[in-house]
């Protein structure tokens, strides 16, 4: 109730009773909470059973306007964003792109990297960076290297495992970019974005939140 003092807030719930609870406490601090009900439209989270766009058509036969109908993310924005009495699509992570992203054919390019120090070239085929599982999330499998002839082969926690083509020049101390293979569980292990545009850095983003 303070959080909606500060701007246009809404929740979502999919519950009758967290209805009434959230409506008592708005009422004793004189505010109105807008809602959304979430819908379960198979991806089995959070949502009551029932169909989006057929439970909004039937809300308003009902006489209950449905200002808003939200579905679908980024690698569904080409058929969520064009389909019928959806309102809103939930993009995101098109500004930044990773490699799960890139899986679903989004023409967008990759924005973002992590910057990892060589910190080991123990032997021909392999190198170790300062990059691990802490600085480098694997929820959607291994990140990926941009500079050709080393892959990222194993992450441990304060260390990622590189394999490297042999007579590649890689040595101790050298700077690699990564390309998280998810950003949304990358990016908030991080307090700032380092901006660059043509090789020279731009801006610095303080990270402050992240959905």
């Amino acid at each position: 109730m303070h959080l909606a003092g500060f701007g246009d807030l809404i929740v979502c719930l999919d519950d009758y009773e967290n209805a009434q609870a959230i409506s008592a406490a708005a009422g004793r601090a004189s505010r109105k909470i807008n809602v959304l009900v979430e819908v379960n439209v198979g991806l089995n989270r959070c949502g009551v059973d029932g169909l989006l766009v057929e439970t909004k058509e039937l809300a308003e036969r009902r006489g209950y306007p449905v200002e808003i109908a939200s579905a679908g993310g980024s690698n569904t924005s080409s058929l969520t964003g064009v389909y019928p009495g959806i309102t809103d699509v939930q993009v995101g992570s098109y500004v930044t792109m990773d490699i799960h992203n890139k899986h679903y054919g989004l023409e967008f390019e990759q924005a973002i990297t992590v910057l990892a120090s060589v910190i080991s070239r123990p032997e021909k085929h392999r190198a170790v960076t300062d990059a691990g599982k802490k600085s480098l999330s694997t929820d959607e499998g291994l990140p990926i290297c941009l500079t050709p002839g080393i892959t990222v082969s194993k992450l441990n926690e304060e260390h990622g495992h590189l394999g490297v083509e042999v007579g590649h020049a890689l040595r101790a101390g050298d700077k690699i970019e990564i390309v998280p293979s998810h950003g949304c569980t990358t990016i908030p292990l991080y307090d700032r974005y380092i901006a660059i545009r043509n090789d020279h850095v731009e801006s610095v983003l303080e990270i402050h939140a992240w959905n």
